[in-house]
């Protein structure tokens, strides 16, 4: 199943086709789902992936799908974006070690998607 991510703003931010892999609408692939988690292509935990939602590391939610469960108020989304194509995949370093899942908040982060992917 296709998942859109949206921002605070409503905005979409990145898609996930194939329950794993995610990209911005650019093509650009950004990161990945591996159980709960969410990692950089090099390995470094960046945060949550729970009923919907990607939390901060703090347990903030940055973005959230169009079935997320719990959260903070989430506001009218956007219309998707043509997707360009997607580039090539990096290999995926070793996965650095889960830290322990914070309490999940019903607050926003004070991250933005492009500081939390950690690009431009």
């Amino acid at each position: 199943m296709e998942l859109t991510f949206y921002d605070r703003n409503g905005q979409p931010y990145c898609y996930c086709q194939d329950d794993e892999h995610l990209y911005t609408f650019g093509g650009l692939p950004i990161a990945y789902i591996y159980e709960e988690s969410i990692y950089s292509f090099p390995g470094r935990h960046l945060g949550w992936f729970v009923n919907g939602w990607i939390y901060d590391p703090n347990g903030r939610a940055l973005l959230f799908t169009e079935h997320a469960n719990g959260g903070p108020g989430r506001p009218g989304r956007g219309g998707r974006p043509g997707k360009a194509g997607r580039g090539g995949r990096p290999g995926k370093g070793g996965r650095a070690g889960r830290p322990g899942r914070p309490g999940l908040t019903a607050s926003w982060s004070n991250l933005t998607a492009a500081e939390f992917f950690n690009h431009p």
